[in-house]
């Protein structure tokens, strides 16, 4: 296996071409978020992570409470077999993060490949796909159109999982044709444990602009 291509760990290997997680010959259910947050731990073995690096590695450009994060590491441990009084696996380090304790093998630069994941995502985001979307994309436009003249409407994109709901709002959003400038705010939905909030999308939009009015455009 090309170097890279796995995390080995103790009796685990870490598949990061596939996204599956071996137990010597057992493979062990994961599901893509776990997964995620393990890649990145064992990636950067003995190193302090902090929750902030985790979450912005993870879930880049969306706001995540410390209640998931708590979520899917309880998953991981629970996988492994770890206990988080004493673990071996993975370590809580109080009110910063977490460290990957066991010795690694297999892995390659974690910036270098950081990095590259962060411009592969910023690259899509820019220049979404869209393919046979040109009714849809002119229907956005001409309700952005009747707002931009004072009449207030809220539009609602629907549709089956995976049908490509996100690109076409990002198409959108990328180059709206009212030829005036606007303001976007922008709210994600991810998986809670536990309660959650119900408004966290449009909270998650208002922080960003308060945090950062240049995202404001």
């Amino acid at each position: 296996m090309r170097s890279g291509s796995a995390v080995e760990f103790l009796s685990f290997r870490l598949d990061l071409v596939n996204q599956q997680l071996w137990r010597d010959a057992e493979l062990l259910p994961l599901r893509a978020k776990p997964f995620a947050v393990l890649a990145y731990l064992a990636g950067r073995p003995g190193r302090l992570v902090t929750r902030a690096e985790l979450v912005k590695a993870v879930w880049p450009d969306t706001y995540v409470g410390t209640a998931v994060l708590r979520g899917y590491i309880r998953d991981l441990r629970l996988t492994l077999g770890d206990d988080p009084d004493s673990p071996r696996f993975i370590e809580t380090v109080a009110h910063r993060g977490y460290r990957f304790i066991p010795a690694v093998s297999g892995i390659q630069d974690p910036a270098d490949d950081h990095q590259q994941s962060i411009a592969g995502a910023d690259a899509e985001l820019l220049n979404p796909k869209v393919v046979g979307r040109e009714v849809e994309l002119a229907s956005l436009n001409r309700w952005l159109t009747r707002a931009m003249q004072g009449n207030r409407h809220v539009v609602f994109v629907t549709g089956e999982p995976g049908i490509g709901k996100t690109t076409l709002v990002d198409a959108f959003l990328a180059h709206p044709a009212s030829g005036t400038k606007v303001r976007i705010a922008r709210g994600q939905c991810v998986e809670h444990f536990g309660s959650g909030e119900v408004y966290l999308p449009l909270l998650e939009a208002l922080a960003r602009l308060c945090r950062d009015p240049a995202e404001m455009r």
